[in-house]
């Protein structure tokens, strides 16, 4: 990038690790080498970079949310050449550019310089100086036209030093995100790790009528109304839907990598997440058909004997999803169908299902310590199903 004027030298970024209390999964797992160059892009050539898909916001990342009074206060900044907060970009294997933060900043530029708001009103500046209030860029005098296109926008670019450093982009980007309402971890890694595994999940969660029955309490004709009026409207992601896409990423991690093993290892949750999509980002064909089976048979045949309250405490007061129910017994199921085939002693699958959530309850494992916890559950999940007709 010829254009690019560096104004600093190559750095290197580490993030260390730091001892905190096992339930807060706020650590860092490790360091994480980085080259961060520090640097200004005209908004012209910025805004070119973007439209030619060299810089780019993942589809899965949150919608543009700011009013147009946000927007405005912003290009307003940056005719008066008041500094703005940087933009950060990740430097992905082809070389294009993720943006991790200022993902409304940009498209605000963007939108201005093309003479437009989303995607049909005009975009005439509101609530700033007279001089430019409810005007459009193609409206403003030639040297203010000049001015914000030659703005020098700081830019900070990290590029890992090498493939197993990647995983520090989600710590960074954690900590960065600067959106107002705070992505939660499975929004991030749909970003970070985008890909063919992502937009599986994604379909399995859009698309499973009874995994949302289970997880959302959505009937079919709701299910319907939900995705027309998503579609309709553009919605952003919201949280409970990527907290349905985070549990079906912790069943295909957690069953795949437990494959073939006697003992369930337990795991830094977050870390093991990272890592496992990753690793398995784009899996072929074959690979995303296996995972989408055994995702569906086991929800079917869960669903078929236990219906929607799956997960779910027996008192019937509770209705709260438990993701260590969720876990273990997916699991377990999961193990027992790809071992012996189809499950038919639905009535059997019930009762015993009902006979290890009593337990579950009386025995309080969900109060232990996370690791030993999820040791114990799957141990009794797999013990109560394998013999299963």
């Amino acid at each position: 990038m010829s254009e690019i004027e560096q104004n600093s030298e190559l750095e290197e970024l580490q993030t260390q690790t730091e001892d905190e209390e096992e339930d807060d999964d706020d650590s860092l797992p490790e360091q994480f080498k980085m080259s961060v160059v520090s640097t200004n892009l005209s908004i012209e050539f910025l805004v070119k970079l973007y439209k030619e898909r060299e810089i780019y916001i993942p589809e899965f990342q949150r919608g543009y949310v700011w009013k147009l009074k946000q927007a405005s206060r912003l290009i307003e900044s940056l005719l008066l050449g008041f500094p703005v907060p940087p933009l950060f970009l990740a430097k992905e294997e082809d070389q294009r550019m993720i943006v991790i933060d200022g993902n409304q900043r940009l498209q605000s530029i963007v939108y201005f310089y093309e003479n437009r708001f989303k995607k049909s009103k005009c975009f005439n500046l509101k609530g700033v100086i007279d001089k430019y209030n409810g005007k459009r860029f193609d409206q403003l005098e030639a040297p203010d036209q000049r001015r914000f296109k030659n703005y020098p926008f700081p830019v900070i670019i990290i590029e890992p030093k090498e493939e197993k450093d990647r995983q520090g982009i989600y710590y960074i980007f954690e900590r960065l995100n600067t959106g107002g309402t705070n992505l939660k971890p499975q929004e991030i890694r749909a970003c970070i790790y985008h890909g063919a595994l992502n937009e599986l999940i994604v379909e399995l969660d859009e698309n499973e009528e009874k995994w949302r029955e289970i997880f959302y309490g959505e009937k079919k004709e709701k299910q319907r109304e939900t995705k027309k009026k998503e579609e309709q409207e553009k919605i952003p992601i919201e949280t409970k839907e990527t907290n349905g896409q985070e549990m079906i990423l912790r069943f295909l991690a957690i069953y795949y990598d437990n494959k073939g093993k006697k003992e369930y290892k337990g795991y830094d949750l977050k870390q093991f997440l990272n890592q496992w999509m990753a690793k398995n980002r784009n899996p072929s064909e074959e690979k995303k058909n296996e995972m989408r089976n055994i995702f569906t048979s086991t929800i079917n045949v869960i669903y078929k004997s236990v219906g929607k309250d799956a997960f779910k405490r027996i008192d019937k007061r509770d209705k709260k999803f438990i993701p260590a129910y969720f876990e273990s017994i997916m699991v377990a199921v999961a193990e027992r169908v790809e071992a012996c085939g189809e499950i038919r002693n639905t009535d059997g699958l019930i009762k015993k299902y009902k006979e290890l959530v009593d337990t579950y309850q009386k025995e309080e494992i969900l109060k232990e310590r996370k690791t030993e916890k999820f040791r114990k559950m799957l141990e009794m999940a797999r013990e109560a199903f394998k013999d299963i007709e």
